[in-house]
């Protein structure tokens, strides 16, 4: 089955509830002030790939909160939880294939375990696939991981979060075109900037003015652009999740910002989830990919939250 998800139903994930079909694009903007489900909707697009037996739900849990699910709490948090049965429930289609994943179960109070059901169907008409996966779940903190399934291949993914110290080894940055581009952007803040390039696995500039100097002279902001371009060079081909985009650039600076990440967005030739917390950066983003004729390969995917209830707006 492709890993290329292309559309994606929740009746319940986390805070998402009953939200309308949801069908991707190459680049997915994901906007909406903090709390209003962005990154829940990213965990359910993981959640989503591959036929797993149940375990899914843990690798997404240690992907996004950088800790083994022996943290119970941490494993808790990805469930909706409706009275006493917590769970999930999506639909997701990958090409022609169309698969239903669906959790339902109990924690024990006390025992920091949670016993219940997982269920999984995949459909393909077009290859006279069809199967059913039925299991029966028990997760506990001390587990640590003992439920992974070496059989069940993982997508190939990547996740980068503009907030937090990414861990990636600064290497040299094979893709020229990526360069460029981060060029480009610091020249809209020193027009005396003419390379940027790795040494000793730290970003360096070539000024006119100071010869090679760290590039963490410029501020960590801009810094931070180096090392997603540098994390998008080592993670080509991988469906990439970048978190909070708009937390290294202030809003006079988003239309040059725009540029750049549209820009690499390209270059990776992937499919890309983004999330901002500013709806004009998620404008300004699909505004830049309209410039570089590319509009019909992004979707602005704006979330609405009107008391407990989680909205989704398309534009295009």
């Amino acid at each position: 089955m492709t890993d290329e998800i292309s559309s994606l139903k929740i009746e319940a994930f986390r805070g998402l509830k009953n939200l309308p079909v949801i069908d991707f694009n190459r680049i997915n903007i994901i906007a909406s002030p903090a709390n209003f489900g962005k990154t829940s909707l990213l965990q359910a697009v993981i959640t989503a790939m591959n036929c797993d037996n149940g375990e899914q739900i843990l690798y997404v849990a240690n992907l996004f909160k950088r800790t083994k699910c022996r943290d119970f709490d941490e494993f808790k948090s990805l469930l909706y939880r409706n009275e006493n049965i917590v769970g999930y429930d999506i639909s997701a289609t990958f090409g022609d294939v169309e698969m239903t994943k669906k959790l339902s179960g109990v924690f024990l109070k006390g025992e920091n375990r949670f016993i219940g059901d997982y269920s999984a169907n995949i459909r393909c008409k077009s290859q006279n696939i069809y199967t059913d996966v039925h299991k029966n779940l028990d997760f506990n903190r001390d587990s640590n991981g003992e439920y992974y399934n070496s059989h069940i291949c993982f997508p190939p993914i990547a996740y980068f979060d503009f907030e937090i110290t990414n861990v990636c080894e600064m290497t040299s940055l094979k893709n020229k075109n990526i360069s460029s581009y981060i060029e480009s952007y610091l020249l809209h803040f020193d027009s005396d900037i003419t390379k940027v390039f790795i040494k000793n696995r730290k970003f360096y500039i070539r000024h006119l003015k100071f010869g090679d100097i760290p590039a963490d002279i410029l501020g960590s902001a801009l810094n931070k652009c180096m090392e997603f371009a540098n994390f998008c060079d080592k993670n080509q081909g991988k469906i990439l999740f970048v978190e909070n985009a708009d937390c290294v650039c202030v809003e006079d600076s988003y239309r040059f910002f725009a540029d750049f990440l549209i820009a690499v967005a390209l270059e990776m030739k992937c499919r890309i989830f983004i999330t901002t917390r500013s709806r004009i950066l998620g404008s300004r983003l699909l505004d830049a990919a309209k410039a570089d004729n590319a509009g019909r390969l992004v979707k602005l995917i704006n979330l609405y939250r009107e008391e407990d209830k989680i909205s989704v707006k398309f534009e295009i």
